[in-house]
């Protein structure tokens, strides 16, 4: 319950309290077996609350035929699909971290919408690794717009460049992938996160949205899959490597410290 009444907030943050209570009425008609779910209906106007109270444009499906793409990753590519806001800004909340201490990476960043969600957390930097140039070019556009009295990340931007010659910083890190390529891609794009961490040991969190490529990272012998209680739904993994520090929650890291207010 608990759980629920959290994830509830954050909807109410980015979608406003008016959905979040309709997202609550559908539900429970529908498990009374009054009316249909409807989820995408839903995330649909989500989306479009999300972009209208923060002046940006993360919304819609885009073809992977609708893009400029290297004729050698086109068969690669997958379409570009935003996540759900308040389900990043949720786990984020709840990662057992010190956000100032890490570096939060989007691999396939797409239009930029978790790099914004992720400003609002106090990284070190956070940086979005797409290889369409129209996508990188709203994403710049988004994060100029951006318009939350939250952002405690000033340093974020997206780079326009293949995931596979992406040097990942010497910082802690938090990946965040949303399928965002073949496994071809992400087995190279793997290898060099380990020879970074092989040189210089660090703990990474590895967020896996629609993992439809998790063996890469269960063959390394390096990641573990854990952390089920702060999975926002089905579809989503969660990875740490063997230097991982865990923190309790019962430690000084406070809520004003180390997330957003979450507040209309």
């Amino acid at each position: 319950m608990k759980r629920q009444l959290e994830l509830l907030r954050w909807h109410a943050y980015y979608d406003g309290w008016p959905l979040t209570i309709r997202r609550i009425a559908l539900k429970g008609l529908a498990k009374a077996g009054l009316a249909k779910s409807d989820p995408a209906t839903l995330q649909n106007t989500s989306d479009q609350q999300f972009d209208r109270r923060f002046r940006v444009h993360t919304r819609g499906v885009v073809e992977t035929d609708q893009l400029h793409l290297p004729e050698n990753r086109k068969e690669h590519a997958v379409e570009y699909l935003p996540t759900s806001a308040a389900s990043l800004g949720w786990l984020l909340s709840r990662l057992p971290v010190s956000h100032s201490e890490y570096a939060f990476i989007d691999l396939g960043s797409g239009k930029g919408r978790m790099l914004l969600v992720a400003s609002e957390f106090p990284f070190q930097q956070i940086e979005g690794v797409e290889l369409s140039t129209e996508l990188h070019q709203i994403a710049e556009q988004n994060i100029q717009n951006f318009r939350s009295r939250n952002i405690r990340c000033p340093n974020t931007r997206s780079l326009n460049q293949d995931a596979t010659q992406y040097e990942f910083p010497n910082l802690p890190l938090i990946l965040f992938l949303f399928n965002p390529f073949s496994a071809e891609v992400l087995i190279p794009v793997v290898e060099k996160l380990l020879t970074s961490l092989q040189a210089d040991p660090r703990p990474v969190y590895v967020i896996y949205h629609n993992p439809q490529h998790s063996d890469v990272f269960d063959q390394t012998g390096l990641f573990q899959e854990g952390f089920e209680d702060l999975q926002p739904g089905t579809g989503w993994k969660i990875y740490t490597n063997n230097f991982t520090r865990f923190e309790s929650r019962d430690s000084n890291l406070s809520p004003e410290n180390n997330r957003p207010i979450v507040s209309q």
